[in-house]
């Protein structure tokens, strides 16, 4: 039974229901190898970004594991980081009487986030020790229902920050497809305020409570302009974070709805090109955002993006994307160490 098949068979059921379906039973279907022949192991392809060691550069993107219920299962098809959230400090619910809608690869959601709590999601990441023990990075996207109150937002965002800080392997802050990503050009002075309160924070914590210095990652929304992107990467170079994830939040035709899939790809690129051409390395990129096949994957990469991220293609196209575009990635990164071997003298 080809996965083809499958997805048209889970397409009769809503995309809320089919995807409760899948964590409610991803660990079993795992576990017990009843998917196996969908997936295969990815070639060994390590990658230093942020000061960590990744196995290789493909990642599970904040969304498919929401809760933080299935990380090792998820982690099972070769990723070789999972970033669960988007989490606030306190449970939220998205606005009602939205629903997921796909069509053409492509996936329309509600804006805002869905979450069970910092607390919840704590408990929950006791379904990560596998996959950190293999030596999986754990990521943890935190986000905040703002109301149009800063103070409001930001207390969450530094709460839900305390709460993971030693529980994963690097945090992000969330600024796409919520109100902070309408912020942009009205609001800059204020989410430049949030940067430097989280990288105080986090100082804080080092020096106070002796942790370590845990990588900080900043998700930029697709709706937010070229300008508006590289004075947001200024600011989080300025602030001592560790990297950009692009990108997420493109809006869709009715304002109260994101889009994920293959409507973000040509945005999606261009962020990360534009973003690699004024910072360079100094700068590390995150790409997420339509990514459907591993050339496409491997075209972020030759962007400039050091990591990548899939949500949609895994649904569309199921969990071989995943080893298909940590090889490709690996092929081409290999063509380039040897061009750079044969050029020494």
């Amino acid at each position: 039974m080809s996965f083809a098949f499958i997805r048209r068979l889970l397409s009769i059921f809503s995309p809320e229901s089919t995807h409760a379906w899948i964590l409610n039973n991803l660990d079993w279907l795992v576990n017990l190898g009843v998917v196996r022949r969908y997936y295969r192991d990815p070639v060994e392809d390590p990658v230093t970004v942020m000061g960590l060691r990744f196995p290789n550069t493909v990642g599970l993107a904040a969304g498919m594991d929401a809760d933080g219920q299935r990380v090792s299962a998820f982690g099972g098809f070769g990723f070789g980081h999972i970033e669960v959230g988007t989490v606030t400090a306190k449970p939220s619910v998205r606005a009602k009487g939205v629903s997921l809608r796909q069509a053409a690869e492509t996936i329309a959601y509600p804006a805002g986030f869905q979450s069970c709590g910092a607390d919840a999601v704590l408990q929950n990441l006791r379904s990560a020790a596998a996959f950190r023990n293999r030596g999986g990075i754990l990521g943890v996207n935190i986000g905040a229902d703002w109301k149009g109150d800063f103070k409001k937002g930001v207390d969450e965002y530094l709460v839900a920050m305390r709460k993971f800080y030693n529980h994963c392997d690097y945090l992000t802050l969330n600024l796409s497809c919520g109100e902070a990503d309408q912020a942009i050009g009205s609001q800059k002075s204020q989410l430049a305020l949030l940067l430097k309160f989280v990288s105080e924070e986090r100082q804080r914590l080092i020096e106070a409570d002796g942790c370590r210095s845990l990588p900080i990652a900043v998700k930029l929304s697709l709706q937010m302009d070229d300008d508006a992107s590289l004075w947001l990467a200024d600011q989080v170079l300025y602030y001592g974070l560790d990297a950009l994830i692009v990108g997420d939040g493109l809006r869709a035709e009715t304002p109260s709805l994101c889009l994920a899939g293959a409507a973000l790809k040509a945005s999606a690129l261009h962020k990360v090109d534009l973003l690699y051409r004024r910072f360079g390395e100094d700068l590390p990129v995150i790409a997420t955002g339509g990514i459907m096949s591993g050339d496409e994957a491997l075209s972020r990469v030759q962007a400039g993006a050091r990591l990548v991220q899939i949500y949609s293609g895994l649904i569309f196209n199921g969990p071989m994307l995943v080893a298909d575009s940590v090889d490709a990635i690996a092929r081409w990164r290999q063509t380039q160490t040897g061009s750079m071997a044969s050029q020494r003298p």
